[in-house]
């Protein structure tokens, strides 16, 4: 019986081991493909995404191009009134024209049926081409005298001797048909500098102008060679935007476009293939590194349990550490784009609508002008006028928050300073401010965050406060930084809130989330003045400053 025992367990033991083998295996098999599923997923999302950034990005372009076309319709429309015109002086006219801004890359002139009569490009009195010099154009005085608006296709102009797209207007006699044609000439130099401004090339491809007719009226990158695009035009019947895949080029590459209903201009956007299956290749080269690592994995765990050796939990410790650092990295990666996007949102706000406005304002003078000078239509323009001048106003403050203009060689108590100051300027308050410069020597992250912190700030002040003064200064305390902003509006914030008070906005609650990431704290205190804002950061072992 005693020789019994031993042998009888020793088979137990052996099925329990096998258990826990079993058991661990299972459950790398289940985290192996849990994870396999995941990582795909994720591929597939972001190959999708990828695919979808560019007809996005062409319906983008398109729209700013539109927007082009339509300003430049309101600045013919303005001109169209001019009482040079009406009275047929043609040399008034022209020095109308020339003195009128447009951008460059644009040229404005009048013609009869026949030919060109005045240019903006050229002396007046120096001898014009006739319109059939241009590129004939299908149906031109047809659609003019019908619709009173035409978008050429590509044009060759023997003056600038260069290639262009025309909008023109129709400007008619006493019995409505066709007297004049006050044209626009836009180069493709405009078109590039438009589109270069708001996207970038994707790896791999071009992004490229189409005229209604499917010739290329600018691109870039510059090839050398002229683009066709008959795939595009036959997929463009079916739908306005879309993706068409050209698997016949070496390297072969995927095109998102966009047709414009207002020109008939398509806007393609292509990237390489290679790019576009770059996360589902990454992700099969993930998943062979994490099969691989799962296999070392458990054969480190079969070695742990036969040894006995108890789990590396400094291993954990410094994983741990990594997955912080990565996590403050991401946050900052997220600022910064937050501060890009702010940027181009501006530059489209001073690009686009500010010009519209402008337009409008030229539009409504050519409307005053041709007003009776007393009576309520003149004043109903002036109060319009007046609203259009206070509109321009709030945009170009906005705009200046949003994207500053900071000396780059300045320090950040210098970049502070110019955004208070800047910013009171345009929008009309008295100014104090108190930044020393030890701001200078604050770190990246701090600086970041007292920054995003001032731009907030000022927007609710200009929004909402109804102030007259603004004060800004910086200190430190003990173990704060502290930046301080006071104005003398309206008041009645506080923060944080008191039961019974309406609650903040997500741009405050933005800034005190900011700050309790960096171990700091927000407070807003109204006062019979105005409204103190707070935000102080722990300076730890904070240098010291001279």
């Amino acid at each position: 019986m005693n020789e019994l025992g031993p042998k009888a367990t020793m088979p137990k033991r052996r099925e329990g081991i096998r258990g826990v083998y079993l058991g661990i295996g299972s459950a790398l098999a289940f985290t192996l493909i849990g994870g396999a599923v995941t990582i795909l997923s994720s591929a597939f999302s972001d190959r999708d995404a990828r695919l979808a950034q560019l007809p996005q990005m062409a319906g983008r372009l398109s729209l700013l191009l539109d927007r082009e076309v339509e300003t430049t319709l309101a600045r013919l429309v303005g001109l169209s009134s001019s009482p040079a015109l009406l009275q047929e002086d043609l040399r008034a006219f022209h020095q109308q024209m020339v003195r009128t801004p447009i951008p460059k890359g644009t040229v404005l002139a009048l013609s009869d049926k026949e030919r060109q009569l005045a240019n903006a490009a050229m002396p007046f009195g120096t001898a014009l081409p006739e319109l059939s010099a241009y590129t004939p154009q299908p149906l031109f005085f047809e659609r003019l005298e019908g619709g009173g608006t035409y978008i050429s296709s590509r044009v060759y102009g023997p003056i600038s001797k260069i290639n262009a797209v025309t909008v023109s207007m129709k400007i008619p006699d006493a019995d409505g048909r066709l007297k004049y044609i006050l044209t626009t000439a836009i180069l493709g130099d405009r078109f590039a500098q438009l589109m270069r401004h708001a996207e970038q090339p994707l790896p791999g491809g071009r992004i490229v102008l189409f005229d209604a007719m499917g010739q290329e009226l600018t691109g870039y990158p510059d090839t050398g060679t002229v683009s066709a695009i008959p795939r595009l035009i036959e997929a463009g019947k079916s739908a306005s935007r879309g993706l068409v895949t050209d698997s016949d080029v070496e390297p072969a590459v995927v095109t998102g476009y966009d047709r414009s209903v207002l020109t008939g201009w398509t806007v393609t956007v292509s990237a390489g293939r290679k790019w576009i299956d770059e996360p589902l290749v990454h992700a099969r080269n993930l998943l062979m590194a994490i099969s691989a690592a799962v296999l070392a994995v458990a054969g480190l765990v079969i070695m742990i349990l036969r040894n006995r050796v108890s789990r590396p939990l400094q291993e954990m410790a410094t994983q741990l550490q990594d997955a912080k650092r990565e996590a403050v990295e991401l946050s900052n990666t997220l600022i910064s784009a937050r501060t890009q996007e702010h940027r181009r949102i501006a530059q489209e706000l001073h690009d686009t609508t500010a010009q519209k406005l402008v337009a409008a304002d030229l539009y409504l003078q050519g409307m005053a002008r041709k007003a009776p000078p007393s009576g309520d239509g003149q004043a109903q323009l002036t109060l319009v006028r007046k609203l259009l001048s206070q509109a321009l106003d709030e945009l170009r403050t906005f705009s200046f928050l949003l994207r500053p203009d900071h000396p780059t060689d300045q320090g950040f108590s210098d970049c502070l300073q110019a955004l208070v100051s800047g910013f009171c300027d345009r929008a009309g308050l008295r100014c104090a401010t108190d930044f020393p410069p030890w701001l200078d020597d604050l770190d990246e992250q701090t600086q970041t965050l007292f920054l995003r912190i001032t731009n907030e700030a000022l927007s609710n002040i200009y929004r909402h406060a109804k102030a007259t003064s603004v004060s800004a200064r910086a200190t430190v305390t003990g173990e704060e930084w502290m930046l301080t902003i006071e104005d003398d509006g309206v008041g009645g914030v506080t923060f944080p809130s008191k039961p019974g008070q309406k609650l903040v906005g997500l741009g405050i609650a933005g800034m005190a989330k900011a700050l309790a990431e960096h171990g700091g704290k927000l407070q807003i205190v109204p006062s019979a003045t105005g409204t103190t804002l707070i935000a102080s950061v722990t300076t730890g072992n904070r240098r010291q400053f001279s």
